[in-house]
């Protein structure tokens, strides 16, 4: 007896139940144990005398229009909000640093970063910018940029770039936690749509006996 065309939709509909049920076509981020470990920050501070332009902090711009004004420690995450007071050395108002830690990956994996000023902030890892938040923002507004860059395992160099140009705000944030890409199958939707080829097939097979009954 051949198949009618309902049961042959059914099956077909059946195949790709089972299909999203057992192959992983999805690809979702997941939470790990691992923890991302950061070192403090050795910061470098700047007095400003020219605004920075996009072109950032080049080796240029900090001999031409920064004056150095010395070094200092930021723990791995940290907050500071100086509004418009003193910021480092007696100086504010105009104010920069580049602060430099050492992070170390126990396995490949995503973290997020946020990098949090006033003004401008810009994140390397390694040299590479993966935060790009450079920009004045006038009055006491604040400002972030956000990243969740892939790092291999191992030991990797953070570089910050911050300017405050009038009121001075600045953090760094992230939760350690390293996250993975993974493949799952959809096994509710699987299920779902198996049941219903399945359920065609039935109803086709209803449909064959019932006429077969009523020509007997």
């Amino acid at each position: 007896m051949s198949l009618g065309k309902l049961a042959k939709i059914g099956i077909v509909i059946l195949a790709v139940g089972i299909a999203l049920a057992i192959i992983p076509f999805k690809e979702e981020t997941v939470e790990t144990e691992y923890k991302v470990q950061i070192s403090d920050w050795n910061v470098t501070w700047y007095y400003l005398l020219t605004e920075p332009t996009s072109e950032g902090f080049t080796e240029n711009y900090l001999t031409n229009s920064a004056s150095l004004l010395g070094n200092a420690t930021f723990p791995a995450i940290f907050w500071y909000n100086w509004g418009g007071g003193t910021v480092f050395g007696g100086f504010g108002g105009q104010m920069g640093f580049i602060a430099r830690a050492e992070l170390e990956m126990p396995v490949d994996g995503f973290v997020k970063f946020e990098a949090i000023s006033s003004d401008g902030a810009r994140l390397y890892i390694d040299g590479r910018l993966v935060i790009d938040a450079w920009e004045t923002r006038w009055g006491q507004t604040v400002g972030s940029g956000w990243a969740t860059p892939e790092i291999k395992a191992g030991k990797h160099i953070l570089e910050l770039h911050v300017y405050m140009w009038g009121w001075a705000v600045t953090g760094f944030e992230t939760d350690r936690t390293i996250m993975v890409r993974v493949r799952k199958s959809e096994l509710l939707m699987g299920s779902a749509v198996a049941c219903i080829g399945v359920a065609l097939i039935v109803l086709s097979r209803l449909k064959t006996s019932t006429k077969q009954s009523q020509k007997a």
